[in-house]
């Protein structure tokens, strides 16, 4: 969804300047990046240019087109972090399990799932109970849940005892209401709202990836191989994983 979106975008802004979206001149990508920079952030307006020039690649290796690539000389726009929001947790962790127990199990649960599994936002709104099967690791039955990662790919994950048993009290953290009779979509942005009430109990800022940056921290911490965190946040290279590790960062400081 997010693709065609950015897509749909990109062919917008065509139309509206008067150019081609499959043959556009060499100057539509710088021109397109300017756009973007006024409506969207750094980010954002780099995924969007990585979506228009991706889909012109295609288009061009299916023999749709010839021309050449108009983003060629255009640099990415590297997204900021404000100063004002830290990556690591600001509290700790057992005041933020405080405060999602008093609104509710399931609030609870979902911080295991960020902390303890180290698991993304999007990740975590995909545990239920038709992804959760049991698999022989060894001589041991593992009950493991199935999400699908960044990049569209599959993984398998061990769910703690605790977290299963939190699950049986109230459901999982994106489970449709009993008074709901349609399933609720897989959302990030459900999961992002769940973080921002427990934030208001707290009086404190929370996103969703401090919580990655505290599983790394304490799993490297108590002596966890790094190979092992890597696998467990789904990371592609170890100096991500390494980036994640706050008490490496106080060190250097």
């Amino acid at each position: 969804k997010n693709y065609t979106r950015d897509l749909k975008r990109w062919v917008a802004w065509c139309e509206q300047v008067g150019v081609s979206w499959i043959e556009p001149p060499r100057h539509a990508g710088p021109a397109y990046l300017d756009y973007l920079l006024t409506i969207v952030s750094p980010g954002s307006a780099g995924r969007c240019v990585s979506v228009a020039r991706s889909a012109l690649i295609e288009l061009r290796i299916d023999g749709l087109r010839s021309g050449g690539d108009p983003f060629e000389r255009v640099r990415l726009p590297q997204p900021v972090w404000s100063r004002d929001v830290p990556r690591g947790l600001v509290v700790p962790i057992r005041d933020v399990l405080a405060a999602a127990d008093l609104l509710g199990p399931r609030y609870r649960l979902l911080v295991l799932l960020l902390a303890g599994m180290g698991l993304r936002a999007g990740e975590a709104a995909q545990v239920r109970d038709p992804r959760i099967e049991w698999r022989q690791v060894g001589t041991s039955m593992v009950r493991v849940v199935r999400i699908i990662r960044k990049g569209n790919r599959e993984a398998y994950l061990p769910i703690p005892d605790e977290v299963w048993r939190l699950s049986r009290v109230d459901g999982w953290p994106c489970d449709p209401r009993p008074e709901k009779r349609r399933l609720a979509p897989y959302k990030a942005s459900k999961v992002q709202g769940m973080v921002g009430e427990i934030a208001g109990v707290l009086d404190e800022h929370l996103h969703c990836h401090q919580f990655r940056h505290w599983h790394c921290t304490t799993a490297l911490d108590q002596g966890v191989p790094i190979e092992i965190v890597q696998d467990s946040l789904g990371h592609a290279r170890t100096e991500t994983t390494m980036s994640y590790n706050r008490a490496r960062h106080r060190i250097e400081k």
